[in-house]
């Protein structure tokens, strides 16, 4: 009994450190020679079996592939999932970062720590203090617009002419070339003052026809489109919604034919199309429209094939037959949005985006286009909002009083502030990492997925707590309101892009099974190989390898769950603890996912409570990750050291809790109760995480932004704030400031002590200053009339 305890501890030591299969190999012939002297016979033909079969599926290739893998290749191509084609382009766009290592189970957290982080540079913080506070200062009058027609001209005209519209265009076609990075916290900005205007701005500089030219376009193409896009001459949109197909872009009813036709009075090759399209930002303003449907060649004129899959193009508005300029109404505002339509238009081929080479390749196009800009623009927007928000809350909970009391010294108020700070701060985090790989050159997919939910969830989150402190003051609009528009808007961050429950439900865990798993993709290239020999050698090598990896878990798992992590290397980092608890969730993480793939096998696709909780762990474990590349103190966002020290251990407090309760409610859901009990003790041994973040560190949350002015500013600088007087946040932050100062003469009042008349003249100012502040807007009744 003493040989075999000691033989099977040796094993879980190779497998906790993932040894190659020869070592297994040669420790199993060392504890099979001394079974040949200690053990019975019996024992020993048994030793020999389980030895001779491992030989054979881990080290005699030839003979495995030659049996084994025949069969299972066979096996496998019958049960996996159908991808439409789609869905398979999807798969394979993009590239894949910090997500891969999560998904391993085992980060290699030195990777983390190399990443570099885009700064701005000297020429983006001049743009940004330049000419967007002068764009925010001009728009600052029209915040409040009751149903207005269109952004106001001379709005327009600063956004053609100071190069809003090419701030990723390359300076060699008149843009600005700045980073995705410097392009979000400009959207940032222009949000702090209007999201209307930042999501005007934030669409010809993400997914749009800008975008798609400058990576796939014809010299051609870019260098007649891009100056003109750059300077504003043309205004873009792209339209890829139809009213029967949103997500579901295989289902796309919209079709172009590859036929002859009259163009410029010669007759040449090109394609007639019809289209419905719905929900395109900037279509009622657009002289150049992107377009994507599915293109069909019958007559064979370009091919065998008669389906050559969606296609993009790029048609001047003013071309015969191109129906567009009516306008949806969307969230009480002048959000410029709405439909369009064309019967039987015909364009010449050149109008394909990046010319005849590039038809049937549209939704690759796009797809690895929204893997950048998902990241960037909703972020960017999302962040402005938190920033407006979190601010404007804290100042406003300071000098609101109920009860002669401050309304932020209430526990319940507290509560909302530091959710709203706690997701700002991770959303920042989580943001800039992801941008700073895509301006190195990648293209993260399903981490850009991740940043547009999470941003966009925590903003209307953060948007609700503000309402709710603020109460009748929030809902009333006008003037004097600055939270309305944002949270008006809040659905639109929501749906685009990718909706919210879309994304969660089906895109986080379903993409990031595949692309980030370090066998799964591989497996499903080689069952989709045309070369059948090659196919069967590269299925070898992943579902063997996968194998191997899912028994490597199972020790992992056992000893960092007794351990409570302690057993995990420990990192030169001032949260080593930290991190050794976030490697053991994702070594469970990734223990869960082989569970997953274990049990629901092919039905995993369409299993989407499953795939959302899995999208849960996945989320938290990388807003962790990335806050854990801030608190090493490197690269300091918008918080003080105090205030960042205590935003870490809450963001740390809620990750750690939201991981566990996602692990634990979809253990508690597997179909067997009797394995959902067994991995439940295998994953808690000694139970999960039972609480988040703790009142103690609500309440330091919250009191340092009720009283931190120093931190107060720092969000000042990267949102609108005005200098003008009548500026309705300059208003309210000059107040909160004079609010601090004054304190001490309440609490001298309050103790029974006495005010000089100077003293006294302060305090009447600021209680009228209070007053103002805190009031509301009305309207006589005919402002209110609509024709």
């Amino acid at each position: 009994m003493l040989g075999i305890t000691l033989f099977i501890v040796g094993l879980l030591v190779l497998s906790y450190q993932q040894r190659a299969a020869v070592y297994y190999t040669v420790y199993g012939f060392i504890g099979c020679l001394f079974a040949s002297i200690y053990a019975s016979s019996g024992s020993i033909i048994a030793v020999w079996s389980i030895w001779g079969l491992w030989l054979l599926l881990f080290q005699l290739t030839f003979l495995r592939r030659l049996i084994l893998t025949p069969l299972l290749f066979r096996v496998y191509q019958k049960i996996q999932p159908k991808l439409s084609s789609t869905e398979a382009e999807a798969l394979a766009a993009g590239t894949v970062d910090w997500d891969r290592e999560l998904f391993s189970g085992n980060p290699d957290w030195q990777k983390l720590w190399q990443k570099e982080l885009t700064l701005l540079s000297p020429e983006e913080r001049a743009f940004l203090l330049g000419p967007v506070e002068s764009l925010c200062a001009q728009m600052a009058p029209y915040r409040f617009l009751a149903v207005q027609n269109d952004i106001p001209a001379e709005i327009w005209d600063t956004l053609k002419t100071q190069g809003f519209f090419g701030l990723h265009i390359a300076k060699q076609y008149g843009g600005l070339a700045f980073s995705k990075t410097a392009v979000a916290i400009i959207l940032a900005k222009i949000a702090s003052c209007s999201n209307v205007l930042s999501a005007m701005v934030s669409v010809p500089n993400s997914l749009g026809p800008a975008e798609l030219l400058a990576t796939y376009g014809t010299e051609e193409q870019k260098n007649y489109y891009l100056p003109r896009l750059a300077k504003g001459v043309d205004i873009p949109c792209f339209a890829l919604t139809s009213p029967e197909a949103g997500s579901d872009a295989s289902a796309m009813p919209d079709y172009g034919i590859v036929t002859e036709g009259e163009w410029q009075g010669e007759t040449v090759m090109g394609i007639k199309i019809n289209w419905n399209k719905r929900y395109i930002t900037l279509a009622p303003k657009a002289t150049l429209l992107g377009l994507a449907f599915k293109l069909y060649d019958p007559n064979h004129l370009l091919g065998e094939n008669t389906y050559i899959g969606i296609t993009s193009v790029l048609i001047p508005t003013h071309h015969p037959g191109v129906i567009i300029g009516r306008r949806h109404f969307i969230g009480n505002g002048f959000f410029i949005n709405g439909p369009t339509s064309g019967k039987d238009v015909f364009i010449p081929l050149e109008w394909i985006i990046g010319g005849v080479a590039q038809k049937g390749q549209g939704w690759r196009m796009l797809t690895e286009s929204l893997s950048a800009g998902r990241a960037m623009a909703l972020p960017g927007l999302s962040i402005g909002a938190c920033y407006t928000a979190t601010l404007t809350t804290s100042a406003y909970a300071f000098i609101r009083k109920q009860f002669k009391v401050p309304i932020g010294r209430f526990e319940g108020i507290q509560e909302k502030m530091a959710v709203m700070a706690i997701g700002l701060y991770q959303m920042e985090n989580m943001t800039h990492l992801t941008l700073s790989a895509v301006d190195q050159g990648a293209k993260p997919s399903v981490l850009s997925a991740i940043v547009k939910y999470y941003a966009t969830e925590t903003a209307r989150q953060a948007l609700h707590a503000a309402m709710d402190v603020h109460g009748g003051k929030g809902i009333c609009m006008g003037p004097r309101s600055y939270l309305s528009d944002a949270y008006e808007l809040t659905p639109v961050a929501i749906t685009v892009e990718g909706a919210n429950i879309l994304t969660r439900n089906m895109i986080i865990f379903g993409q990031g099974a595949i692309r980030c798993h370090p066998y799964v993709s591989a497996c499903l290239q080689a069952l989709n190989q045309n070369d059948v020999k090659q196919g069967l050698i590269d299925f070898d090598k992943a579902i063997w390898g996968h194998l191997a990896h899912f028994i490597s878990l199972w020790p992992r798992v056992i000893w960092q769950s007794l351990s409570g992590g302690w057993l995990i290397w420990p990192q030169r980092h001032p949260y080593w603890r930290t991190i050794q608890k976030i490697t053991l969730r994702c070594n469970r993480f990734a223990f869960l996912t082989e569970i997953c793939f274990l049990v629901y096998g092919g039905q995993l696709k369409f299993s989407e409570r499953v795939s959302a909780r899995m999208a849960d762990n996945f989320i938290h474990l990388y807003a962790a990750s990335s806050t854990l590349k801030y608190a090493k103190g490197e690269h300091a966002l918008s918080w003080t050291p105090s205030i960042a020290k205590e935003l870490n251990a809450a963001s740390f407090c809620e990750n750690l809790f939201a991981i566990d309760k996602a692990a634990a409610d979809l253990l508690s859901q597997l179909p067997n109760r009797y394995m959902a009990k067994c991995l439940s003790f295998l994953c808690f041994p000694w139970g999960r995480k039972r609480s988040g973040i703790t009142d103690k560190q609500k309440k330091a949350i919250a009191e340092a932004l009720l009283m931190n002015t120093a931190m107060t500013a720092e969000i000042g600088e990267k949102i609108y704030v005005g200098a003008n007087a009548n500026s309705v946040q300059a208003k309210l932050i000059h107040t909160h400031q004079e609010a601090l100062l004054c304190e001490p003469l309440y609490q001298k009042i309050k103790a029974g002590g006495d005010i000089t008349a100077e003293e006294k003249t302060r305090l009447q100012a600021l209680e009228l200053a209070i007053a103002e502040f805190i009031a509301v807007d009305d309207f006589p009744a005919h402002a209110f009339s609509r024709v």
